[in-house]
């Protein structure tokens, strides 16, 4: 029995599985096209796409994650919390408890990893860095000093004011 197929459907055919199988964009770039994240090809040790994992396996190291700091907080930026809580009461009687909330969860993150915060280009002090609170518009300024290292909040500035906090 011999089966009659034309070449354009041989070739169409062939165009539909190179589609299935093929990992990145059609001119061999390595970005934009959906397929790529969601295939899951494997290359080497860590997964192409959309779920990539470091060689080591572990995120939290690429953070650089380690035992929860100690938390100081500057007068300074203890009046700024307690000023912020204050108008926000007022203010946003939907959400008043929406700073603390979020002051609380942020800093219970940055204790353990100090660095996912950027480095504060617009102050003073050396070592710097500022993390936003997108929920409430805030920006915590800290910095980890010392030995042991403490981590040490230095203001909470809403972003809508500018410049950089005067530290």
């Amino acid at each position: 029995m011999s089966a009659c197929v034309s070449v354009s459907e041989v070739e169409f055919r062939h165009e539909q599985t190179r589609a299935k199988v093929q990992c990145g964009s059609r001119n061999g770039r390595n970005g934009g096209n959906r397929r790529r994240a969601q295939c899951g090809h494997r290359r080497g040790s860590s997964v192409v796409g959309a779920r990539r994992i470091d060689s080591l396996g572990s995120l939290s190291q690429t953070l650089g994650e380690v035992d929860a700091l100690p938390i100081g907080i500057t007068a300074q930026a203890e009046r700024q919390i307690d000023e912020a809580e204050a108008w926000w009461l007022v203010n946003r009687t939907a959400a008043p408890d929406a700073i603390g909330e979020e002051f609380s969860a942020m800093i219970s993150i940055l204790a353990r990893t100090p660095r996912i915060g950027r480095i504060a280009t617009n102050v003073k002090l050396p070592n710097v860095r500022h993390i936003r609170l997108p929920r409430v518009g805030y920006e915590i300024y800290y910095r980890v000093t010392g030995t042991p290292p403490v981590l040490e909040v230095m203001a909470l500035w809403h972003v809508r004011r500018g410049k950089g906090p005067p530290i």
